[in-house]
């Protein structure tokens, strides 16, 4: 979803996964598609990167292993990271209901896929007094 999101404009992408292999097949993909510049790829615990990444996320695509409480761990982190206006999206198993919040998160929409689940979160914008 990273590559996709540099294909349709973001100008920067950080992934994230503490599978070596993973990391070299992203490395490579990164490369064939020409988003080095625009891409930073880390070999760690997703987690771990969440309690150290600087504020100021606009968007962010949360797809750990399922059935083992991370999706939920990494909404408690990154909700302090995150940008008025922030979009997280959510790759789960369909039977994981997640909450309607976490923090300044507020659930926007749910899809579900066969086995897998999409669950979408936003960060309203401030509203500005003129």
């Amino acid at each position: 979803m990273g590559i996709e999101a540099l294909s349709r404009g973001a100008s920067h992408c950080v992934f994230v996964d503490s599978n070596p292999e993973a990391v070299a097949i992203v490395k490579d993909n990164v490369d064939s598609c020409g988003f080095n510049k625009e891409s930073r790829v880390l070999c760690m615990d997703s987690l771990e990167y969440l309690k150290v990444a600087k504020a100021g996320l606009d968007i962010v695509f949360i797809d750990p292993p399922y059935r083992m409480g991370i999706v939920e761990k990494a909404l408690k982190l990154v909700e302090s990271k995150l940008n008025d206006g922030a979009i997280i999206v959510c790759e789960h198993e369909k039977e994981l209901e997640l909450g309607e919040s976490y923090g300044r998160l507020k659930l926007h929409k749910r899809y579900k896929y066969g086995k897998t689940a999409l669950t979408v979160y936003k960060i309203p914008m401030k509203e500005v007094d003129y």
